[in-house]
């Protein structure tokens, strides 16, 4: 039927009443005036709640008008002189529209020179309100909340670790014979080292060939870590330390050498494969670019051998190099759009993008390769150790991490084409210069 106002109390209200003059459960509106909820009713083209939004919002506006008003007629009357503050009587030069200008601005010199004080914490009839701003009024019984679960970002995953051919080393070095692969003989393939067969008329005598061979010695190399921690914060603490810490040695050991692998420096350390003697350096067409053409050629290099299981490792600097390779009419070609996610390949093999190769123009910046040719000699694996003992007299705990292992190319040097002129590799990578 629609809205009807009622009294109770001292209020007034506004409730639904139905067609058979039925009054609703819960008001519309509600005021201690009656025009303001015949207003509410008037109003029926509003919603509900706008129309209470109104109503209240108008009464409180014209509640605080009257308060400015009356304020503006006292300050308008007062002269300087006695104004009371508690229950002193304050002689001042200044008039209580100073004094409500100082509260307003926190003037704490002005209203002390007018014998009152500035307090932060709200006051009801008098009375303090406790509060959570401060320890002393209430904070320091509002207790913080702890999340035991610790920030990180998880390593990236291992590039050459997972694929490599992993040899068990039974002492400090280990030697691995193969065929030498280094010949550049013109009209010979180079993959049978030196061995070479002909066409001979029979009963003639016989060419005389026989292959050379070659080794490659892989010693172990030490990578550790070492840090101590107070036994009482190993108690004490709510994030269980003890398997963090050791999750995270165990995390930088698998990263640092996956990453020596890649670009290590073979003195103390593991051979990495883009500085390695077996790798194929091919000079980039522009400096500080990778073009279609620099992608061609080193796919053209690749050992055709070890396209099964090869993959791109490529720094994630170059990504905005790669989506934006061209074709000669301009037309953007791995890349086309921007509505789609990125391709995981290139000429059929997967990307890798790192962080643990060097940035654009830098040799190895991008490395077509198969880890499958390159070793990895194990002498001990990761090991985490502790100890109280060593540091008993300082109530600490020692931990110590230690890998010993050894990575090398299978190649000493890449391998000629039977033209004696063109070579492959099953690592090839582009070089910093230009051609």
């Amino acid at each position: 039927m629609g809205l009807k106002r009622y009294q109770i109390g001292a209020m007034y209200y506004a409730y639904d009443v139905n067609d058979a003059g039925e009054r609703g459960e819960d008001p519309k509106f509600g005021s201690v005036k009656a025009e303001d909820v015949d207003k509410f009713i008037a109003d029926g083209l509003k919603p509900d709640w706008q129309r209470a939004l109104e109503m209240s919002n108008d009464a409180a506006q014209k509640r605080q008008d009257e308060l400015v008003k009356a304020w503006q007629v006292q300050t308008a009357a007062q002269k300087p002189g006695l104004y009371a503050t508690g229950n002193a009587v304050v002689k001042s030069e200044h008039t209580f529209g100073d004094f409500i200008a100082a509260v307003g601005r926190k003037d704490r010199n002005m209203l002390k020179s007018m014998g009152s004080t500035f307090e932060e914490y709200e006051q009801v009839d008098g009375t303090k309100v406790l509060g959570d701003q401060s320890g002393a009024e209430g904070g320091f019984t509002v207790p913080t909340q702890f999340l035991p679960e610790l920030i990180r970002i998880e390593p990236e995953t291992e590039i050459v670790w997972p694929t490599g051919r992993k040899i068990p080393m039974g002492s400090r070095s280990v030697e691995i014979p193969g065929l030498d692969t280094t010949g550049s003989t013109a009209g010979q393939t180079n993959t049978l080292g030196g061995m070479f067969v002909e066409w001979t008329e029979t009963g003639t005598q016989k060419p005389e060939h026989e292959p050379a061979f070659t080794q490659i010695e892989l010693v172990a190399h030490e990578i550790s870590a070492y840090t101590e921690v107070k036994l009482a914060l190993l108690q004490d603490s709510a994030i269980s330390l003890d398997p963090l810490l050791k999750g995270l040695f165990r995390d930088a050991l698998m990263f640092y050498t996956d990453e020596a692998f890649l670009d290590g420096t073979g003195v103390g350390q593991p051979q990495g494969i883009i500085t390695a003697p077996g790798t194929l350096v091919l000079a980039r067409n522009t400096v500080l670019r990778i073009l279609y053409a620099d992608l061609s050629n080193m796919f053209m290099h690749f050992l055709s051998q070890a396209r099964g299981g090869a993959f791109w490792v490529i720094n994630q600097m170059c990504m905005q190099e790669i989506m934006t390779i061209q074709d000669p009419a301009g037309n953007y070609i791995w890349q086309p759009n921007a509505r789609e996610g990125i391709p995981a390949t290139i000429f059929g093999l997967p990307v890798r993008w790192t962080e643990k190769t060097p940035t654009l123009g830098t040799q190895g910046d991008i490395i077509l390769m198969n880890p499958a040719w390159y070793y990895i000699g194990q002498r001990q694996g990761v090991t985490i150790g502790t100890t109280d003992h060593l540091l008993f007299r300082y109530n600490r705990r020692a931990y110590r991490c230690v890998m010993r292992l050894d990575g090398q190319e299978a190649l000493p040097a890449p391998i000629f084409l039977k033209d004696g002129a063109n070579q492959v590799s099953p690592f090839v990578v582009l070089g910093a210069a230009a051609t």
